[in-house]
């Protein structure tokens, strides 16, 4: 199948909050799992946007200290990121305060980026005013979505960024783009996640 589009899109977050649930959302996408040996999940969705074919590849990253080493290579390339937390649980919330430093640091501040608030049905402890202020504090203007597991939110996820990345490619603020060096990014990361 031909596509007009190929984006990357890697998918941050602490493990266990379900992030999973989102990546691997449908068995008629390809996906391939190396989690155990690579640190990452991949998958593959495919969308129709305003008459073009897009495939998302999705780089679900798998937090853990056995495989830092390999995440400045997972975000090279992308072109959208989704931070991903679970409602129930303040610290995956408090985590993407790291993951967004690392991501604007290594590729600018007009790289698009959306906020996932997973709803498992627990009691939330991430209330709606300090959503707000995390996304005013990142200028993460119309990029928050809660997800509950359905596949009508799942689509409503991807079609909103892969609009957001469309945007950005046609907005071609180059001289906002910032790309590093993997181990510049690794000493960066080091940084902010032993803080």
């Amino acid at each position: 199948m031909n596509f007009d589009y190929i984006f990357k899109v890697v998918v941050v977050g602490l493990k266990n909050i379900g992030k999973s649930s989102l990546v691997r959302s449908n068995h008629e996408y390809d996906h391939i799992d190396c989690m155990d040996t690579l640190g990452v999940h991949f998958q593959t969705i495919f969308q129709v946007h305003n008459n073009l074919r897009i495939q998302l590849q999705l780089w679900n990253v798998k937090m853990s200290s056995k495989f830092k080493q390999l995440y400045p290579s997972y975000l090279q390339g992308a072109r959208g990121y989704i931070l991903y937390f679970e409602k129930s649980d303040k610290e995956s919330f408090k985590n993407l305060n790291k993951w967004i430093k690392v991501i604007r640091n290594f590729r600018g501040s007009n790289t698009p980026i959306i906020l996932i608030g997973h709803q498992s049905g627990l009691e939330n402890l991430v209330n709606e005013k300090e959503i707000e202020s995390f996304m005013k504090k990142n200028k993460l203007v119309k990029s928050y979505l809660s997800y509950n597991d359905t596949k009508n939110e799942r689509d409503l996820i991807f079609k909103v960024l892969i609009k957001q990345i469309m945007r950005s490619i046609d907005s071609c603020k180059t001289n906002d783009k910032v790309t590093r060096d993997p181990l510049e990014i690794q000493h960066l990361y080091d940084n902010i996640f032993q803080a």
